[in-house]
């Protein structure tokens, strides 16, 4: 169970941009969410879930082959838990990848959050 639910961590961890959006799984610019940088990994087509205000994490995790749960909470703290901490810095997208990518950190095994 484990293997399964970290082995998309691996992805987020290795070739992730420094720079991760909100609110949508790729934007014009160019720059992914969280989520959006594992789809782009994995050719999936992830058009069809930016067309709607309200995504279902049970689809989002069987598209990307992950558990709905995992879905649900990389979602969660992509675009709502750290919006505020986002939004006071300089460069939002910037610090969301910092966020993002201590806590992808802290939930593989073999890595520590103090090496991101």
């Amino acid at each position: 169970m484990a293997k399964r639910s970290s082995a998309p961590l691996w992805t987020l961890w290795t070739p992730c941009p420094k720079r991760l959006s909100a609110g949508s799984f790729k934007h014009d610019n160019g720059c992914y969410c969280t989520l959006g940088v594992l789809g782009a990994a994995r050719g999936i087509d992830m058009a069809g879930f930016d067309d709607s205000d309200y995504l279902d994490t049970t689809e989002v995790g069987e598209a990307f082959g992950i558990a709905e749960a995992m879905a649900r909470e990389i979602m969660f703290l992509n675009d709502e838990a750290y919006s505020w901490e986002c939004r006071q810095a300089a460069d939002p997208d910037a610090r969301r990848w910092e966020l993002m990518r201590e806590w992808v950190g802290n939930h593989i095994k073999g890595t520590q959050s103090s090496t991101v």
